[in-house]
């Protein structure tokens, strides 16, 4: 129990201090995150919780994964795509504001296809899930439920963006902090990081199925921009209803057979 409260309270301390560090001081240069050693800055920021994670593995030789994701892929690889994107292909489509054009020239900046995939899996998928889903989620999961573990973590998922909102040229900052849309997004990471937990710890998808989750949510979002606080409104409502609906399943399906679920990333 000492282990595991020393272990989580490093990560977050950590975490905070490696990404808001670097963000404080590329505000105090302009906050503007497209130019120069400011971009550098921001970058290193964003890194912060799989950075973290690295060097907590390492320093303490325990609680590294352990568990083989790709043997359960066709479990989890195709929910984590949909769970995620599903919020803002549903929003973009209530609202009509999809420009294929727009998401055209998108991926055509980015190199083309390839170059997207690449720019939006490092770009917070691989630089934040190994701590948040591969570090702190299985260590808060020994003693919290996963209703309880979703709402500490996605709490804390959703003040460490809140630097972002002050930096220029970042998606947050587009919203602007004090406003309707900034509200809505920090509640959105409370449901979905209880559909990362679902498709990481209840679909045995680990860390790769976080981070399909966390790529397939940005891309979509990237491809399908809006930022109207009815989009963002809807996307709250879709994401809680998934929450909802994978809550009441798991709930069912525990009531209809014992629990042999696989327990993703156990440490040491």
């Amino acid at each position: 129990m000492r282990n595991r409260r020393s272990d989580l309270l490093l990560f977050f301390g950590g975490t905070f201090a490696v990404s808001w560090i670097p963000w404080a001081v590329a505000l105090l240069l302009g906050g503007d995150t497209t130019q120069g050693s400011t971009r550098v800055l921001f970058v290193v920021g964003t890194f912060g919780p799989s950075l973290v994670a690295g060097i907590l593995w390492a320093l303490r030789r325990r609680g590294a994964p352990r568990t083989n994701p790709l043997r359960t892929v066709h479990r989890w690889l195709l929910p984590a795509l949909v769970l995620g994107a599903a919020p803002f292909v549903v929003a973009a489509l209530i609202e009509g504001s999809h420009d294929p054009a727009a998401a055209q020239r998108l991926v055509e900046s980015m190199g083309g296809p390839l170059g997207f995939v690449a720019l939006f899996l490092v770009a917070g998928p691989l630089a934040e899930e190994f701590g948040w889903r591969g570090y702190a989620q299985p260590r808060l999961r020994r003693t919290l439920s996963p209703i309880a573990t979703a709402g500490l973590l996605g709490s804390a998922w959703a003040l460490w963006h809140v630097p972002l909102f002050l930096l220029g040229g970042t998606s947050q900052a587009r919203l602007g902090l004090f406003s309707w849309q900034a509200l809505l997004f920090f509640l959105t990471l409370v449901p979905l990081s209880y559909t990362a937990w679902f498709v990481s710890e209840r679909l045995a998808g680990g860390v790769a199925a976080a981070v399909a989750l966390h790529f397939a949510g940005n891309a979509a979002v990237s491809l399908l921009p809006s930022l109207s606080v009815q989009a963002t409104l809807i996307a709250f409502c879709v994401t809680s209803t998934i929450a909802i609906v994978l809550s009441g399943m798991t709930r069912s399906q525990s009531r209809t057979r014992l629990p042999a679920d696989v327990e993703v990333e156990r440490a040491a």
